[in-house]
């Protein structure tokens, strides 16, 4: 056995089993092209070596990290462009992990931490993605123009100190460092010559005519981390901001808000765009901006901004699409209409905007669009203002909240969207013990979730609702499940990954966790407390106690009166013993909640695994709250 330092790259297919499930033949054949046209010929372009296949597995090994990296972002950028007319559900995407490490040599194989560290870091990429340790990313940093963002440090499986995790972007700069497919010279195989001209032909493509860049910035929460950087060029990333209340009469204000979440709400669900989630883009609302600024502290390519006059029965929407990289207007239109039909403007927009950027639709989002519902005018107007209060998220709010929906229901009982405003207000209630009978809070939010689903199942804020009654149950698996099902409806809604994260924290499985949480942070770039507390959450359950108190802490300057967070830091100052500094913050949640006590909490709070609720309590305990 030999040992030496080397470049280590992992790789394999996203989803490999339900590929095969469906087509083993196919994707058999589709995997071997892709190693015979791509990896091979790829390999020896970057001096790289392929150890070994592994089913769906590539373990291989270069001489230089710039080498490995510079292979990962060809393969990569050139699956992109490969997968282009193949339908989603039968592409072939790979992960891939780099790491630089020390490895044994024997028999032609790799063994070691240095194999093992590229492996885990392969199975923390994103699909399409690319992950590399620290060790290569010092190696890479200032000899490749690439977008790196660091991920911070994750602890994996059979590794026993946390990983620094660095993620490189698949976007226009990788793009530009792909190169076309070269074949070894001493090959004589003719049947390699017209696949080289197609691949080298499409790695060009991407190189020249990549249409979209985008950006990603974090709010400067601790846990979050970069600046403006690029995130995906595979989507069209857009930013709806709130449309102008043009009728004068600040009563509407509501009608113009609601109309622009309606219009997000309706965009998000196309999965051929990133949408900016609405708490990031409503936070200039009332502001004088510049839209290329805005679209590059949100991250978005492209700006929706109009404004809505109400005037009586009728409504007048004006809008405007703008490419923020030229400041130019792709289009501008006016609609009118009877409010009666607002949902027929509101996918008028839509379809304006998947025309403008050319995103092509599922068969499911076309029908979707082709089937604009009605509503009643009267029962529209108060669900639009019950959903300015619910936002809110006070008791008292909440109760308003509850009433406009009533009406809304009482109005029009048809009206599915109604029904799930309400079970929402029932489901927040019961998850902040809003209400003096938790048990009849939870039994009608579900009652108005089901009824909901049976009225219009396409909703992802229903699923969401049912998932905070279950998460307040502590069925976790269940909210999960339904959480599923709202992703799936709307790829773009941050809430949904931001409370999925929350829920496989709570569960015991932080780094999936942590991946959800960034990823809504990536969707609301100017998100809420709850997102970073999220964070918080997992970095207790894998007790890396130093980065969830800075975090923690933030949370609090943004809401000091959330006991929930400030509980949490409590629980971690009491583990670390830090009784004197934990002592203000027990006071303050005293003050808080009088009757507190440490055998409520501890049938209130969320923690799956006995462990990590034993914990808990223990640190409540030591930092001295009350039995």
């Amino acid at each position: 056995m030999k040992r030496r330092l080397a470049a280590i790259l992992a790789a394999d297919v996203v989803g490999y089993s339900l590929l095969m499930g469906k087509d083993e033949t196919g994707t058999l054949a589709e995997l071997q092209r892709h190693r015979e046209e791509l990896f091979e010929p790829k390999a020896a372009q970057h001096n790289g070596r392929i150890v070994k296949l592994m089913g769906d597995g590539t373990l291989m090994e270069f001489a230089s990290v710039v080498d490995a990296v510079t292979f990962a972002v060809d393969i990569q950028t050139a699956m992109l462009q490969r997968n282009a007319a193949i339908p989603e559900d039968q592409q072939i995407t790979f992960r891939v992990g780099v790491n630089l490490g020390d490895i044994v040599h024997k028999d032609d194989d790799i063994y070691g931490d240095g194999v093992n560290v590229a492996a885990r870091l392969e199975a923390l990429a994103e699909p399409g993605g690319i992950c590399i340790s620290r060790s290569a990313r010092d190696q890479v940093r200032d000899k490749l123009d690439l977008n790196i963002e660091d991920e911070g440090e994750i602890e994996v499986k059979n590794i026993a100190r946390p990983v620094r995790v660095f993620r490189i972007l698949v976007d226009d700069k990788a793009a530009a460092l792909a190169s076309p497919v070269q074949l070894p010279a001493a090959s004589t195989n003719r049947d390699w010559k017209p696949v080289h001209a197609v691949v080298a032909a499409l790695v060009l493509v991407i190189a020249a005519s990549l249409a979209w860049w985008q950006y990603r910035v974090s709010p400067g929460d601790p846990g979050s981390q970069g600046s403006a950087t690029s995130i995906s060029k595979e989507k069209p990333s857009i930013a709806v901001l709130p449309f102008t209340n043009m009728g004068g009469d600040p009563q509407q204000e509501y009608f113009a808000d609601g109309i622009t979440e309606d219009l997000i709400t309706d965009i998000s669900k196309i999965s051929g765009l990133f949408v900016i989630a609405r708490n990031s883009t409503f936070a200039y609302k009332n502001r004088s901006i510049d839209v290329r600024a805005v679209a590059r502290d949100l991250g978005a390519r492209y700006v929706l901004e109009g404004s809505v006059r109400r005037a009586g029965k009728k409504v007048r929407i004006n809008a405007q699409l703008i490419d923020a990289a030229s400041g130019g207007h792709l289009w501008a239109e006016r609609y009118d209409d009877a409010i009666a039909d607002v949902f027929v403007l509101q996918d008028k927009v839509t379809r304006q905007i998947v025309s403008a950027l050319a995103v092509t639709l599922t068969p499911g989002e076309e029908k979707r669009l082709s089937e604009a519902a009605r509503v009643d005018p009267e029962a529209y107007d108060l669900y639009l203002k019950g959903q300015s209060r619910v936002s809110v998220y006070s008791p008292q709010s909440n109760t308003e909240a509850r009433d406009f929906f009533e009406r809304a229901v009482a109005q029009d009982p048809s009206f599915g969207r109604a029904h799930a405003g309400l079970a929402l207000t029932h489901a927040v209630d019961a998850t902040f013990g809003w209400s003096k009978d938790a048990a009849r809070a939870r039994d009608q939010a579900v009652k108005h979730a089901r009824t909901a689903l049976a009225l219009n199942s396409t909703a992802p804020q229903i699923y969401l609702s049912l998932a905070q009654v279950y998460g307040s149950q502590r069925k976790l698996a269940e909210g999960i499940e339904e959480l599923r099902r709202a992703i799936a409806l709307d790829p773009n809604f941050a809430d949904g990954h931001v409370l999925m994260g929350i829920f496989l924290a709570y569960s015991g499985k932080p780094e999936p966790g942590i991946a959800a949480i960034r990823r809504a942070m990536r969707l609301s770039p100017r998100h809420g407390y709850i997102y970073p507390y999220g964070l918080s959450i997992a970095y207790f359950v894998m007790q890396r106690y130093d980065q969830a108190i800075p975090i923690l802490e933030s949370v609090l300057q943004r809401n000091r009166n959330f006991q929930q967070g400030r509980l949490l830091l409590i629980s971690i100052l009491g583990l670390l013993n830090q009784i004197d500094d934990a002592e203000w913050e027990v006071s303050e949640v005293l003050t808080a909640l009088p009757d507190f006590s440490i055998a409520a909490e501890a049938g209130r709070v969320r923690f799956a695994r006995p462990e990590d609720l034993a914990r808990y309590v223990e640190g409540l305990r030591k930092a001295g709250l009350p039995e």
